[in-house]
């Protein structure tokens, strides 16, 4: 027996019963019991304090590029993929579509009932894949009211899309050039219109021709005036010198005219000097028939000078008259003269005021022409930007309670809580079975006992 006792000195390597391990647990049961009730009350207060969201989303579809003018059909298409759908996913939650939607909600509830809020935090939008399709949503705690706003967000973004991000006709551009251009037509129409009026502008090349025309005729009758004032002088000139040198038949040479009387007077004086100088043949000087004949013809001869100064006179006057004349027409011809030397910058100015016309005529003709043309492309192009697969759809709960997930943190808490007990009782150097006497001592004999009597 003493034999049976003998050990060789080495220690042999004891495992755990399960007796033991349910020692263990009921030893430290207020450790795993107090772990897991507060993990399972951690998680209900959780579960039951976090309200339930409720998300409602729509998918549209975003038709890449813009269109390079409104006198084009052309789009440009950037390449870059990630970035153009960046773009509109901020786009989607920018200023000007929430706006949109504000005023899409307050338009939808009516007057007398307040629309529902709406918060930019709470806007979700997302790309679908490697594909141009957005996905906007978002989330409230009502499920209507996600759905409700979720529509007025997918409504603006497609209403701001097909208003702003394509090329619109520019109404009011055109509207503006075409007032600008009647505006200018008509200042200019009235100022021909009072230049020619005032100026008395009819039509200027005519109106050259004619002044020129009439300039000659006026300068050609005062050359026939000048010289005939010059003869009339010439005239007057030689009859006074002639006068002198013989008072019966000088003074009527070169005068253009006659009349009877003169001719008369001559021929009476002729014929008085004939009879006076028969009767000095006969009669001696001092005769009373010679003396009454020599009376007579100085009469007769006083009387023909007189007619030759009143010619002389007449001649004169005559002078004066084509003088006065020839004034009337210095003075014609002067300002004559002078509205020819205006035509030319009347011409100018004219010409000036109708290139301005005929350039805002163009000018309007291109305008309409290019507002045609807008028209034309705007309703034979495609203005779709952007196309509305889906609408927002019932809100869907994001949160919903797993309570099959929810009791996985509880029987985890049992397992750390068994871990925890096994820790803290491996601390304690308590003996609590023979067991652990036998490892303290490093002596077999109790254990060795135990199982003797159990193979016994």
């Amino acid at each position: 027996m003493n034999g049976d006792l003998q050990h060789d000195g080495t220690p042999v390597a004891r495992q755990t019963t399960m007796r033991e391990f349910v020692a263990v647990v009921f030893r430290r049961k207020w450790i795993i019991i107090g772990l897991f009730l507060t993990v399972t009350a951690t998680v209900l207060a959780i579960s039951l304090t976090s309200p339930t969201l409720y998300v409602s989303s729509g998918r549209v579809l975003v038709k890449r590029g813009e269109q390079t003018s409104v006198l084009t059909a052309d789009r440009r298409i950037f390449d870059n993929w990630e970035q153009d759908l960046a773009n509109e996913v901020e786009l989607a939650k920018s200023q000007p579509v929430l706006s949109r939607a504000r005023k899409i909600l307050e338009d939808r509830a009516g007057e007398g009932s307040a629309p529902p809020a709406l918060n930019p935090g709470s806007v979700e939008v997302e790309v679908r894949g490697k594909s141009n399709v957005l996905a906007i949503g978002y989330v409230d705690g009502h499920p209507g009211v996600a759905r409700q706003v979720c529509d007025a967000l997918i409504t603006a973004y497609v209403r701001y899309r097909q208003d702003e991000s394509g090329v619109p006709i520019p109404e009011k551009f055109f509207k503006s050039e075409f007032a600008n251009v009647e505006a200018d037509l008509q200042h200019f129409y009235r100022l021909r219109s009072r230049f020619t009026t005032d100026e008395h502008v009819v039509n200027m090349t005519e109106q050259m021709r004619n002044g020129i025309n009439r300039l000659t005729g006026l300068q050609q009758r005062r050359s026939e005036l000048n010289d005939l004032v010059v003869q009339a002088r010439a005239q007057v000139k030689l009859m006074r010198e002639m006068s002198v040198e013989s008072a019966v038949d000088l003074p009527d040479v070169g005068l253009p005219y006659s009349n009877d009387a003169l001719i008369d007077l001559k021929r009476r004086v002729v014929e008085q000097r004939a009879r006076l100088a028969q009767m000095r043949e006969r009669y001696r000087d001092d005769a009373p028939d010679v003396i009454s004949a020599r009376g007579t013809l100085e009469s007769l001869e006083g009387l023909l000078k007189d007619e030759a100064d009143q010619r002389i006179r007449l001649v004169e006057s005559r002078i004066g008259v084509l003088e006065a004349r020839m004034n009337m027409l210095n003075a014609e011809i002067a300002d004559l003269e002078g509205q020819l030397e205006k035509i030319p910058g009347k011409e100018l100015t004219l010409s000036e005021i109708d290139r301005q016309i005929d350039v805002l005529k163009v000018r309007y003709s291109d305008l309409v022409g290019k507002s045609d043309l807008a028209r034309v492309n705007r309703h034979t192009s495609s203005e779709i930007n952007v196309v509305l697969l889906s609408p927002a759809g019932p809100a869907v709960a994001t949160n919903v309670r797993d309570v099959v997930r929810l009791a996985l943190a509880p029987a985890f808490s049992l397992v750390v809580g068994v871990g925890l007990a096994f820790f803290i009782d491996g601390l304690d150097i308590t003996v609590h079975h023979a067991g652990q006497a036998e490892e303290a001592s490093e002596i077999p004999v109790l254990a060795t006992l135990r199982e003797r009597r159990r193979r016994a």
